[in-house]
């Protein structure tokens, strides 16, 4: 995809099958309405990628990302199938706000991990363990095991433009919801 306009891909497809996607639209924003597979590679050249609410954006196990960076992401849930570590190129696309999220590799082939990234506060509640004590307030991410049974670990990315980033990061911590508490 290449112009000098917002594009869409909309339709009664869904898991369309894709092989390989280039975006290349500087400023401007390829809004995907479908389920998209994408089996061999994804590349950001320019402008952001918006999945639509309820959409996920499907990268198979061979599939490989290249040029995310601040000016080129993903805003939406992404899901990668396979058993190697994985940089999810996520972010928030009306603020330009890159927050990549890693994960560790999965044991087999088909495991599935989804992930996304969220500009505002998380509704799961305030509860907390008596290690964590306070909870950012303006933004988080989700990692859903979608397949399989592996865990992973992961890695989170925030920068100058990231809420409630102290000096000292070394008392910083990634926390997960067990559904009572973080």
């Amino acid at each position: 995809f290449y112009g000098s306009s917002d594009q869409t891909i909309s339709g009664s497809i869904n898991n369309l099958p894709v092989t390989y996607l280039q975006w290349n639209n500087y400023n401007n924003n390829l809004f995907v309405n479908i389920n998209l597979e994408i089996s061999t590679s994804l590349n950001l050249e320019a402008g952001m990628i918006i999945i639509g609410n309820g959409n996920v954006l499907k990268l198979d196990n061979a599939c490989t990302v290249s040029n995310a960076r601040a000016s080129c992401f993903v805003d939406g849930a992404i899901q990668k199938v396979g058993n190697t570590a994985f940089t999810f190129p996520i972010g928030h696309a009306s603020t330009s706000d890159y927050h990549p999220l890693t994960i560790s590799a999965p044991a087999n082939a088909t495991d599935a991990f989804t992930a996304q990234y969220f500009l505002t506060s998380q509704t799961n509640g305030i509860s907390t363990d008596p290690t964590i004590s306070n909870l950012s307030s303006c933004e988080y991410w989700t990692l859903n095991r979608t397949a399989g049974t592996d865990n992973v670990s992961a890695t989170l990315a925030w920068d100058g433009n990231s809420c409630n980033v102290t000096n000292d990061i070394s008392n910083m911590r990634v926390t997960g919801w067990n559904g009572l508490v973080w």
